[in-house]
């Protein structure tokens, strides 16, 4: 009785162990996390910008290199103007010469208001000659005559010097017109910032529309970096972030996020190959840099977000 006893409370334990145990899973957004760690790079804070002509032509002088802080309109290349400077000559000799003729029809127009004014008054006198008898009609109709073929001639007069007015004016448009292609000559730089890199050199033909440099706008520096998308829910603006070198502690700048991106996206930043990582999405953030670095435009750095 006692060896069956036994044999059954075994059985149940045999049961009781072999029961199926229960899994849990325990994602991303459950687990508290107190920092995450984004890949970036140093961007300045408007963007790179390549610059490009607006014409082509002959490179003549490279007047800035690689590194050169520059101001805004300040000349960075030159292109050869010779043609476009004789234009330009021309078309000043244009506009001077139409200046001197809109002066003499000015002059002429003048000059036909005068005469008319003195007719209308003979005419005026003979008038009253007339009425009084002491004048015959044929010399009134005479005056009348003259004075309509002055009246006709001012008119002529005004209509000339509205058409020399509106050739000087087509004139100094074209004068604008060579001025602009001449300047265009001469490749300057858009705003304040850095030349980080100087693609033509002297003698060089460029084509219209050519890059020619590659340009920083002055302004701070950011670290534009991207998150796993497993910790894009733990990102917020304003977060303390600490930035140091790939595979190093030292932090060598401090920041905090100031944009976060609204949609996760591919990785790109850092892809070899455009089909790197592909089956991974990453949410994209961008560092304001608290002060002055030495950090450099492009290097690639880590970004320790402190989460809140």
């Amino acid at each position: 009785m006692i060896l069956i006893l036994a044999g059954i409370l075994a059985g149940c334990g045999s049961k009781k162990d072999k029961a199926p145990a229960v899994k849990a899973t325990v994602g991303a957004r459950d687990v508290k996390v107190e920092q995450v760690i984004g890949i970036g790079k140093v961007e300045p804070e408007h963007a790179i910008v390549s610059l490009a002509t607006s014409t082509g032509g002959i490179v003549t002088e490279v007047l800035k290199k690689e590194g050169d802080r520059v101001r805004a309109g300040e000349i960075l290349v030159r292109l050869d103007s010779k043609t476009e400077l004789l234009k330009v000559e021309q078309a000043k000799t244009q506009v001077h010469t139409q200046e001197s003729q809109l002066a003499v029809e000015k002059s002429n127009l003048r000059e036909a208001g005068t005469k008319l004014k003195n007719k209308q008054k003979q005419l005026a006198t003979s008038g009253n000659l007339l009425n009084k008898g002491a004048e015959t009609s044929q010399s009134f109709d005479d005056l009348s005559t003259d004075a309509a073929g002055l009246e006709a001639g001012l008119d002529r007069a005004v209509a000339t010097v509205k058409l020399a007015q509106s050739r000087l004016d087509e004139l100094n448009v074209l004068l604008r017109q060579s001025q602009v292609e001449a300047g265009n000559k001469s490749l300057c730089a858009p705003c304040d910032g850095v030349v980080l890199d100087m693609k033509v050199t002297p003698g060089e033909a460029i084509s219209q529309l050519t890059d020619y440099a590659e340009f920083a706008p002055q302004g701070k520096k950011i670290v534009r970096a991207e998150v796993d998308e497993s910790f894009a829910s733990k990102l917020s603006v304003d977060q303390p972030v600490d930035i140091r070198f790939t595979g190093t502690d030292k932090v060598v700048a401090k920041g905090k996020i100031v944009i976060l991106s609204p949609y996760l996206k591919k990785k790109s930043l850092f892809s070899v190959k455009a089909s790197d990582q592909e089956d991974r999405m990453v949410r994209e953030v961008k560092i304001a840099l608290e002060g002055d670095t030495d950090l450099i435009i492009n290097e690639k750095v880590e970004c320790i977000i402190h989460v809140k």
